[in-house]
């Protein structure tokens, strides 16, 4: 079987950085319902442990600092764009 770490960092990698359950099914040879259960396991674990609620809470906040990076730097580079399209122009 896996260790906590493993099972850990499985979990990690599927809250914070939003790999699919298939992808890491292949990547760490675990059947993705196994991974669905120890996620949602987590999830129920959460409501009644704090530290394990902060602890998800932490990865989720994290991804949804990286999706947002991700969007400012598409916006960024669009404006890039255009500000060189409009200096051109200029």
């Amino acid at each position: 079987m896996y260790s906590k770490e493993v099972w850990d960092e499985v979990i990690r990698l599927h809250i914070e950085e939003g790999r699919t359950y298939k992808s890491l099914s292949e990547e760490f040879g675990m059947n993705p319902a196994t991974i669905s259960k120890r996620v949602v396991k987590l999830r129920n674990q959460s409501q009644k442990d704090a530290m394990k609620a902060k602890s998800l809470e932490d990865m989720e906040e994290i991804r949804r600092l990286r999706e947002e990076l991700a969007e400012t730097k598409k916006e960024n580079d669009f404006l890039k764009k255009l500000a060189a399209f409009y200096a051109k122009e200029i």
